[in-house]
């Protein structure tokens, strides 16, 4: 005759690189008798969906990402790396007991919110996410990033399309009880038109960001635009078609 209990059950979260949750438990058995009769298998539970990640010592998940680590006598821990919104969930360690128990462990992961505005001198008009500048304008992105609790230490990355930006970046981070704010700021002083291209910022994991299309052009296009743009609209403006009442 066997009695089984689960003495403890952990759950760590630590940045948003990874997570490792514990089964551990504990044996009443008869004596010189082994624990290998015992199996234990994880899955992870997401609304309707089930998923089967782990079967005694091997995973049967295809994302390389988990990964299983066993202690002597039975200590099971789960981990995934790199965690994004996708693995919120409950995950459930079952052991093959009589009767079957089992032991919940609840991950709830909050995504970053990321918001990014331009300043600087020189811009023209703005649509969307594109702005356009003359050249020897002084560009400046603002990337603003919320955290849901306390700081988490996630980095914010710059880039001019597959190019990484390390340099003219400034960064300050606050806290309070509930968030964590980080503002990066991205400057270029005498902005030429090589600096033209899509410029994005990149926070942790999971992953956010936001982007915008810059546009540096000459002052003798700038003009142009302008004079198009204001042609444009006079000519809107006077074929609108008209209403009889």
């Amino acid at each position: 005759m066997y009695r089984y209990k689960i003495t403890s059950i952990e759950t760590k979260l630590r940045t948003y690189l990874d997570f490792t949750t514990v089964c551990n438990f504990f044996l009443i058995k008869k004596k010189n008798t082994s624990y290998n009769f015992v199996h234990v298998t994880w899955v992870h539970r997401k609304s309707d969906d089930i998923q089967l990640l782990t079967v005694g010592r091997q995973v049967h998940s295809s994302d390389q990402r988990i990964s299983l680590s066993f202690r002597y006598p039975n200590n099971w821990r789960l981990k995934i790396v790199y965690i994004t919104d996708r693995d919120d969930g409950v995950y459930e360690c079952q052991v093959s007991t009589h009767p079957p128990t089992t032991m919940k462990t609840y991950l709830r992961v909050d995504v970053p919110t990321v918001r990014m505005s331009v300043t600087g001198t020189g811009d023209v008009t703005r649509g969307g996410i594109d702005v356009f500048y003359k050249t020897g304008s002084t560009l400046e992105i603002v990337c603003k990033v919320v955290h849901a609790g306390s700081n988490n230490g996630s980095k914010v990355s710059w880039y001019r399309g597959p190019q990484t930006i390390s340099t003219g970046i400034t960064e300050r981070t606050s806290n309070d009880s509930s968030y964590t704010t980080i503002v990066s700021i991205l400057k270029i002083k005498h902005v030429q038109k090589t600096h033209s291209g899509n410029y994005t910022c990149l926070v942790g994991s999971p992953s956010a960001s936001a982007a915008v299309n810059i546009h540096i052009l000459n002052a003798r296009f700038i003009i142009n635009t302008k004079e198009i743009l204001f042609i444009y609209v006079n000519w809107i403006s006077h074929n609108q078609p008209q209403c009889e009442y």
